[in-house]
């Protein structure tokens, strides 16, 4: 059989869950304990039309498409002090991904939200 439950509202922090199965007899067994991490939710950015800095809080390298999914339908170019992204210039793009802690300038079209999850 299979049995699953939601747990949801937790505060982020590691917790250990063990799971109790008691059949007819009255008869129990645990499992063995799963250590589960609750991440705290994402903050969101709130981005005005135009210029925006941001500091990208993702570990390691991303993709610029994935890092800024959220909003990826409204960015026009990013940008740091090496290199640009820009939607309409196709090959000529030198930054292909942001990394952890560096700031960008990303320019939108509207108003919006960035989330910073990576879908």
């Amino acid at each position: 059989m299979f049995y699953s439950y939601e747990w949801s509202g937790m505060a982020a922090g590691t917790y250990s869950l063990t799971a109790v199965a008691t059949d007819n007899n009255g008869e129990t067994a645990t499992s063995t304990a799963v250590s589960i991490k609750v991440n705290a939710a994402p903050k969101t950015i709130k981005l005005k039309a135009g210029w925006n800095m941001i500091g990208c809080p993702i570990s390691g390298s991303t993709e610029i498409a994935k890092a800024l999914s959220s909003i990826w339908q409204n960015v026009l170019v990013v940008k740091n002090f090496d290199g640009f992204y820009d939607k309409s210039a196709g090959a000529l793009n030198s930054l292909l991904n942001v990394e952890y802690s560096k700031g960008y300038y990303v320019k939108v079209s509207v108003p919006c939200e960035l989330d910073w999850i990576v879908r």
